[in-house]
């Protein structure tokens, strides 16, 4: 049974980090929590049945999980997300959240591979903000008298990579979006708010102390002498995209609910995801991160645009297709082979023991009887021998 959470309401008295301005129940898993805040609202908490599966969105995006999205657990080590700004709240940081459209993307002199890069104007309004607050920081490190986050340091470097990335190299508009939404996550990171949720009484009374929303998770059973003024319904995500970014990315990221593992598949996923194809690895290895191919999205992941009709097909092709077709020691070269080594690892029932022995060496009549060969190289080795 749900308890009555307005039983102990007494708006004449103060609010401290165990009360609530607001609060709210709600069941996770089988038990029902209510979640005490100092802010107006209480956000729902992200799905936390397993598997709980982390995946790039079609917005480029991470849905609930992005920290810039959604409040998160709190952590330690990523304790700033607390304060990272709310969207909506500060007009000046509005680009911030904005999602590239292909009118956005400016096709280059490589326009049969799709390759461009962000329109100028969209460019320097993007990194503006980023640059100011970068110098923010900066001043803020050589001036504070108290510690600075190490982590700020690594947000600091990674903002100047990506900046200059964006500024010099021409890509293809998926990756292009992509490396926008994670310079923005980058500076939306250190700008000064989301909140965050936490079941710790001791995380909860720094934040009230802070004045950082937090919404404090409790089992209901526990409900004993907390002051709350009002109870709400849970605040719903809006405008978070549900559908996956489509093939060329990892299908899912991370599987599990822990905070610290989920955020450093993110970053690392920004950080490690190439620009272009990568040549070391197989043409039709489809767990490549590379973000080649194009797709549809109301936000903006739409097929790069193209000046010529001809140049229609060569767009739409991946680098990884056009690579397959030009190499020559690739799967083409298996397909050819494949007739002959059919007929080679395949015994003639027409032909007597003996006249297969006359075929080849021992090494080859051990190879052959094995069947087909399951690799090129394996193939390669056959015709060697013989």
């Amino acid at each position: 049974m749900s308890p009555d959470l307005l039983k102990n309401r007494d708006p004449k008295r103060a609010l401290g980090p165990f009360g609530g301005q607001v609060a709210a129940l709600a069941r996770i898993g089988a038990e029902t929590y209510f979640r005490t805040t100092n802010a107006d609202y209480v956000p729902a908490v992200p799905s936390l049945q397993l598997p709980h599966q982390l995946f790039l969105r079609s917005d480029m995006r991470y849905g609930t999980d992005d920290p810039t999205l959604w409040p998160q657990q709190f952590t330690e080590r990523y304790c700033h997300f607390a304060v990272i700004a709310k969207m909506g709240a500060r007009p000046e940081l509005a680009v911030m959240w904005w999602d590239p459209s292909p009118a956005d993307f400016i096709v280059g002199s490589a326009v049969t591979r799709g390759l461009g890069r962000l329109r100028h104007s969209r460019l320097l309004a993007l990194l503006s903000p980023v640059d100011h607050l970068v110098a923010q920081v900066g001043k803020l490190q050589r001036t504070s008298q108290t510690p600075i986050i190490p982590l700020f340091g690594l947000l600091i470097q990674t903002i100047r990579v990506w900046s200059e990335q964006l500024r010099t190299l021409p890509a293809r508009y998926n990756t292009m979006v992509f490396m926008v939404t994670s310079l923005q996550r980058a500076g939306i990171a250190i700008a000064p708010c989301v909140g965050a949720f936490t079941v710790s009484p001791v995380v909860a009374q720094q934040l009230w102390a802070a004045r950082v929303p937090f919404w404090f998770l409790r089992p209901s059973f526990v409900f004993d002498a907390e002051n709350i003024l009002a109870v709400v319904p849970l605040q719903e995500p809006i405008a978070i995209y549900s559908e996956a970014a489509g093939d060329g990315v990892p299908k899912v990221l991370y599987s599990g609910n822990n905070t610290l593992d989920k955020i450093a598949a993110i970053w690392r996923q920004a950080l490690q995801t190439p620009w272009y194809h990568n040549p070391f690895e197989t043409a039709d290895d489809s767990s490549s991160p590379a973000l080649e191919t194009t797709h549809s999205s109301s936000r903006g992941c739409s097929p790069s645009p193209v000046t010529h009709p001809s140049a229609v097909a060569s767009s739409s092709r991946s680098v990884a297709q056009a690579n397959s077709q030009e190499s020559h020691v690739g799967p083409s070269l298996a397909r050819r082979d494949t007739p002959l080594m059919s007929r080679l690892s395949t015994t003639d029932p027409q032909k007597s023991p003996k006249a297969s022995q006359k075929i080849g060496s021992k090494a080859f009549q051990n190879s052959a009887s094995k069947g087909p060969s399951k690799t090129p190289r394996d193939k390669f080795a056959v015709l060697l021998v013989y």
